[in-house]
């Protein structure tokens, strides 16, 4: 009797091995890349990693999976079918067959929890299905965390932020500045490519409020400890994300803003009368007033000076004509001038319909690249067609009132 017993327990413990080696053959053939593998250089996520919330990720493949420097990255479930479709932007030149680098974030928030895989997909502008070509990691969907009630409301999607300037950054709902630490609140900054490129460290000015002035451009390697280095961001396109940890360092919260565009302050303004614009320097302010010896006006420029003229016909006839010689026409911007030379000085004359406009200096290098942002608008006033009723005049159009001044 005693041997039978120890024949049966012998034999659970075989039959109790055998399943457990067979379950842990199949976790791990579970976690093997799949599809096409061979083209996956690396990837920042592993086999059987668990992922959740915001994931930025960067990774490396080969043979051509890129079209406008884009690529598929999608999550899917157990069985493959889409829970998530995203993609991510080449960092480096995409137009080749050999490895290409690339970086992207996408917001697992919401998803169901479970075994799932990371699609990477070759972005296939065609209709030749035969040409689509994935790769599969397989990932273990991790439980959502709680979203944070805190959303972002400032900078919008699409939003213009000069670098150097302040701008607000601002939240749907107040959050007291005693609730604020750097090593539970980090608000990052990421590029298109998923990058992360350091934070902003935000002051508050006041205490019940939770929105802060940031000088756009400007970020910090940190915003805890010491030795933290300062960086400039160039001009492109980027966005905040907020995250939120509890003291035990786990997420409970995150939130982002819009994708936002980081652009270079003007040196200049639009200067526009007479019918005409120009880019000026910031600052600089035209001195108009009414020649003396004709139908024109003397506006003076940075370098050289606007004559514009309000009866084009007589200028022809009695100061170019009788004065000046011929030299070229020539397109410089969007206008094309006729360019006359009297006593060693360049003239340059534009006209349109009845009036014109006559630039001149003695630097003629400066003047032309000026006269590149001369643009004739015309005047928004209303006409009166042939059966007497006031229509609106069409800018550009050539013509005018009889007042055109």
């Amino acid at each position: 009797m005693k041997k039978i017993i120890w024949i049966l327990i012998v034999l659970a413990l075989l039959g109790g091995a055998y399943y457990f080696g067979t379950r842990q053959e199949e976790s791990t053939a579970a976690k093997e890349i799949e599809g096409n593998k061979d083209d996956l250089v690396s990837f920042s996520v592993s086999p059987g990693e668990e992922i959740s919330g915001v994931l930025n990720f960067n990774g490396i493949v080969q043979n051509g999976y890129f079209f406008e420097g884009n690529i598929g990255i999608n999550i899917l479930d157990q069985n493959k079918k889409l829970l998530k479709a995203g993609n991510a932007m080449a960092t480096t030149d995409w137009m080749t067959s050999e490895p290409v680098s690339f970086g992207g974030t996408i917001d697992l928030t919401g998803l169901p929890p479970g075994p799932g895989y990371i699609q990477i997909a070759n972005d296939n502008p065609s209709d030749m299905r035969d040409l689509d070509k994935f790769i599969y990691i397989p990932v273990i969907i991790g439980q959502s965390k709680a979203s944070s009630s805190l959303y972002i409301l400032s900078p919008k999607e699409g939003d213009d932020l000069v670098i150097g300037q302040k701008y607000l950054v601002s939240f749907n709902q107040a959050l007291r500045v005693s609730d604020y630490h750097p090593l539970l609140h980090t608000f990052s900054v990421f590029n298109s490519q998923g990058t992360k490129l350091g934070a902003i460290c935000p002051e508050f000015e006041k205490v019940d409020e939770y929105k802060f002035d940031w000088v756009a451009g400007n970020l910090t390697s940190s915003c805890a400890g010491t030795g933290n280095v300062a960086v400039k961001l160039p001009q492109g396109k980027y966005q905040i994300l907020f995250t939120e940890l509890n003291s035990n360092g786990d997420t409970i919260g995150t939130t982002k803003s819009g994708w936002f565009n980081l652009v270079i302050p003007k040196t200049t303004y639009t200067y526009k009368n007479h019918g005409f614009t120009i880019e000026l320097p910031n600052g600089f302010i035209p001195e108009d007033r009414l020649a003396e010896n004709g139908p024109a006006y003397i506006v003076s420029l940075p370098t050289g000076g606007l004559t514009y003229v309000t009866d084009a016909t007589w200028w022809e006839k009695y100061n170019i004509t009788p004065s000046y010689t011929y030299l070229k026409s020539q397109k410089i911007g969007e206008t094309t001038f006729t360019i006359y030379e009297y006593n060693g000085l360049r003239f340059y004359w534009f006209r349109q319909g009845d009036v014109g406009y006559e630039f001149s200096g003695s630097d003629t290098t400066k003047l032309e690249n000026l006269m590149k942002t001369f643009k004739f608008v015309g005047w928004a006033m209303p006409c009166t067609d042939v059966t007497g009723v006031t229509c609106p005049y069409i800018e550009g159009s050539g013509f005018y009132p009889s007042i055109t001044n």
